[in-house]
């Protein structure tokens, strides 16, 4: 399917009819249709552009069901009774019509790209646990070395992790979190996680100044995928890379050079 053909030539640019038919004048100075045309192509052309093949994306990939309705109703019942008789004016100042058109195109798109992400998750899934891969572990962060040294004597006397956390002033919670490639750890850090094999506790001195403990509880993302997904679905790059994917997909082409050069510097993912 080719969702959107706008395809970049040589120093090509796409063409309106009658682009010399002027639309108003003032004086002696006639605005023309090509005038027009090329200022919104330099101000919003890509934004547009964007919005359009993203929808079109969205429209083909994903069907929407009876839940989203229902779940985008709810969201526009509740705005309006937080709001009260400010939404309309609200939703005005954002560029919708009126309280259908925002469920319509903001609520329902909105939806929709949540459940594309996770299905581009799914759908690459083995590359992108290779490149992530996803642990779930438990880390605890001390500014305090020997405060970190007691705490790991304690866990290994088979203190409760929780209490431990707390009596020796950890700085992070005891609960298990994913951690990915990406995650904001020191690299050290991240290294100790992916070459753990056990779920024993190890005492790391970081070069980021602080000292962690650390427990690999689970290293088979299969074995969690569900929330992997929920979880690199709210990324940035995921979903980038997502909308990128798709529309690849769909055959993505663009004719206006000024376009085209625009996408591939502020949507690379977007073109080859």
């Amino acid at each position: 399917m080719s969702l959107f053909v706008l395809v970049a030539c040589s120093d090509g640019h796409a063409k309106i009819s009658d682009a010399n038919e002027a639309i108003f004048s003032v004086g002696n100075v006639n605005i023309t249709k090509g005038d027009v045309y090329s200022s919104l192509v330099s101000q919003r052309g890509t934004y547009e552009v964007i919005n359009k093949v993203n929808q079109a994306v969205l429209d083909a990939e994903v069907e929407i069901t009876e839940d989203m309705e229902k779940e985008a109703s709810d969201t526009v019942d509740g705005l309006q009774a937080l709001y009260g008789d400010n939404f309309v004016t609200l939703l005005g100042s954002y560029g919708y019509k009126d309280v259908e058109d925002y469920k319509t195109r903001g609520v329902i798109p909105s939806l929709q790209a949540d459940e594309l992400y996770k299905k581009y998750i799914e759908e690459n899934w083995d590359r992108i646990v290779k490149e992530q891969n996803p642990k779930k572990a438990i880390v605890l962060k001390f500014e305090d070395a020997t405060k970190a040294n007691d705490a790991k004597t304690a866990l290994d006397n088979g203190e409760d992790v929780a209490t431990v956390a707390t009596d020796f002033e950890a700085s992070t919670s005891a609960t298990e979190q994913i951690v990915t490639n990406d995650s904001s750890f020191s690299s050290d850090v991240l290294a100790a996680i992916n070459s753990a094999t056990t779920s024993d506790y190890a005492l790391i001195a970081s070069v980021d100044g602080y000292c962690y403990i650390i427990s690999v509880t689970e290293s088979d993302a299969n074995n969690f995928k569900d929330e992997v997904v929920e979880q690199l679905a709210a990324t940035e790059d995921v979903q980038n890379n997502a909308f990128g994917y798709y529309v690849k997909k769909h055959n993505f082409k663009v004719y206006d050079r000024e376009i085209y050069d625009s996408i591939a510097e502020n949507y690379p993912e977007y073109v080859d």
